[in-house]
């Protein structure tokens, strides 16, 4: 579940870049969203079911989420390091 909510991240932030760039949002959302599904082999229901099941127990969604901006984190500091390469 980290994985499918680091790349839902990451998705957020590209549909917010993109926002920001007067694009089509709906359908960039759609499409973005579309490919996680895949990627991950799950559709848009079992995502939304594995959230709220989650969302119900904090502390567990709070562990998951620590997990998640570590990962985001070090994705982060990999891109720098590959800028300054």
């Amino acid at each position: 579940m980290v994985r499918i909510f680091v790349d839902a991240q990451l998705v957020e932030g590209a549909i917010s870049f993109k926002r920001n760039k007067g694009n089509i949002i709906k359908e960039i959302k759609n499409g973005y969203y579309d490919a996680l599904f895949v990627n991950h082999g799950i559709t848009q229901k079992v995502f939304e079911e594995n959230a709220a099941y989650y969302n119900q127990f904090p502390e567990l969604m709070e562990k998951i989420y620590d997990e998640v901006l570590a990962d985001l984190s070090k994705t982060q500091t990999m891109t720098e390091i590959d800028e300054e390469e």
